[in-house]
């Protein structure tokens, strides 16, 4: 209001589109709205945008008694204040950002295809975090990039193939057709558990991925070298490289040297090693069986389009019956704990904790394998 009636504040990032956890900071770009229509969503200028912030905005922001003013990162690509409000919230002002805005409308409808997509991110980002490999500030992929990761190894993966959604289609307020009508995308059914999507994220980027050679490339959606990506830049460079879906002239590893980009590297192999070690990296990775808590040791096998059991020939079932030929049942009974609870709303007893053995061959491709035991 203080800018002017034609100017709005609007929100956007990953408490917009669904990837947000409860402390995620909250994103709000301050938007010419006649300027945004007129322009067809293209960037505004950075350096019209930091003068506003830092002209119109930080004034009237530290004289609020509601905002806390506890940086100004105006130097940056996409200029931001960043704030706390009420000394709870952190906010991220920036100004007339319009790609935050038409990538969070993407995003929010890839979060939309499936809850286990969103698990999936949230759950990435809080390893990540863990880690201490999350944070552009900090020379670390952002936690934007590792939602890209994660997406785009499910569109790649041969078990899960998630659609790969036209970015073409997005503005600033959402998917439109040609005609202009709002598009719908519908959804993705998967079943697989989350721990066990998760073990298979890990082992693809520290195994399978042809790292240094190909693109994270969500606007494609399938494995690309990166020689084919023209506007990429530092494309030829043996390098983790990922494109933004809208700025085709921005690789997202610019935020990673040498050494940061090590890190990661080497904290997807080293978390591969912890959990075929049987390690627990954190305490999220549980699964709660009924019918299967007998203390017995078994395998999950991650196969679309359900959770699976493997069972060997002459193998004493929890039952009292005995198997009379190997082979795969879909354990009804497991439930998903990653910091969820039952679908009757009671809390899982008697954890289990996943470990991650490798992969086996098969028809359909490369099935992540994890073994689970009883504390």
């Amino acid at each position: 209001q203080s800018l002017g009636p034609e100017w709005t504040a609007r929100p956007f990032g990953s408490m917009v589109s669904g990837f947000g956890w409860w402390n995620s900071d909250l994103d709000v770009t301050c938007i010419l709205e006649d300027a945004l229509v007129k322009t067809g969503d293209q960037q505004g200028s950075g350096l019209e945008a930091m003068q506003i912030l830092r002209e119109q905005l930080l004034p009237k922001l530290q004289a609020h008694p509601r905002f806390q003013v506890t940086k100004a990162v105006l130097g940056a690509r996409v200029p931001v204040l960043k704030l706390k409000f009420d000394g709870k919230v952190d906010v991220d002002l920036s100004c007339n950002n319009v790609h935050g805005l038409r990538n969070t409308q993407l995003l929010k409808a890839y979060a939309e295809l499936s809850p286990v997509l969103r698990e999936l991110v949230v759950l990435v980002k809080q390893w990540a975090k863990r880690k201490g490999v999350l944070g552009a500030s900090s020379g670390q992929l952002s936690a934007y990039s590792f939602t890209l990761l994660a997406i785009y190894f499910l569109q790649v993966h041969p078990l899960f193939l998630l659609p790969c959604l036209p970015t073409s289609s997005f503005t600033c307020s959402g998917p439109v057709g040609p005609d202009g009508a709002e598009l719908s995308f519908g959804s993705w059914p998967c079943q697989v558990p989350t721990p066990l999507l998760f073990a298979s994220f890990l082992h693809f980027y520290a195994k399978d991925f042809r790292w240094g050679a190909e693109v994270v490339s969500v606007r494609l959606g399938r494995g690309a070298a990166a020689t084919l990506f023209e506007k990429l830049p530092g494309r030829e460079n043996t390098r983790l490289h990922i494109e933004d879906p809208y700025l085709l002239g921005r690789n997202l590893n610019c935020v990673l040297g040498d050494v940061g980009e090590d890190q990661l590297w080497g904290t997807f192999q080293r978390t591969v090693l912890e959990l075929a070690a049987k390690t627990r990296p954190f305490g999220q990775w549980l699964l709660a069986p009924s019918r299967w808590a007998d203390g017995q040791e078994y395998f999950v096998t991650s196969r679309a389009p359900g959770c699976l059991v493997k069972h060997q020939k002459g193998e004493h079932r929890p039952d009292g019956a005995t198997t009379s030929e190997e082979g795969v049942e879909e354990p009804k009974d497991l439930v998903l704990l990653a910091g969820l609870l039952q679908p009757d709303g009671s809390e899982a007893q008697r954890p289990l904790e996943p470990a991650f053995l490798g992969c086996q061959s098969s028809q359909g491709g490369r099935i992540p394998v994890v073994k689970a035991c009883l504390h």
